[in-house]
């Protein structure tokens, strides 16, 4: 008699189960961790763009950040800023900058929809308060008085 080799199909099946579970529990896993990889851009481009507009108050203390009396008036205009308004570069975010007064400002970083970010808006003003303006479904955190780095809300 002739040995038999191979695989039952209950041996195939058995492990077919424990891929998709061991799928299951890892794709989410990975998926916040890529997000959060893409997260650095954004705080490091405002932290870099706060810099830029303390540099532009400290150069011009007669009118401080400017005013919003017209194009060219005021830092977000200052070349060495706009690049970062303009984006250039960037990937994940998009940067918006506001000056509503010569004494106040708020940078905001938005997450690109297409790179997975859609939702995600985190802000910083001149006295460098950051926030957490919004956030993904699915995430908690909105309203934080820090950049929300993780899924659970946790600065």
């Amino acid at each position: 008699m002739k040995a038999r080799s191979g695989f039952t199909l209950i041996e195939i099946l058995i492990v077919v189960a424990i891929v998709g579970i061991l799928s299951a529990i890892a794709m989410p896993m990975y998926s916040d961790y890529v997000t959060r990889g893409k997260l650095p851009e954004g705080f490091a481009t405002l932290g870099d763009a706060r810099i830029k507009m303390e540099l532009f108050f400290q150069d011009n203390p007669a009118t401080g950040y400017g005013n919003t009396g017209g194009a060219g008036t005021d830092a977000c205009s200052d070349p060495t800023v706009a690049r970062y308004v303009a984006g250039t570069g960037l990937r994940y975010f998009s940067i918006t900058c506001n000056v509503t007064s010569a004494t106040t400002y708020t940078l905001t970083a938005s997450g690109k929809s297409t790179e997975g970010l859609g939702g995600l808006t985190y802000a910083v003003d001149e006295m460098n308060q950051q926030s957490t303006t919004s956030v993904p479904s699915g995430w908690s955190g909105a309203g934080s008085t820090c950049w929300v780095r993780k899924r659970d809300g946790s600065c």
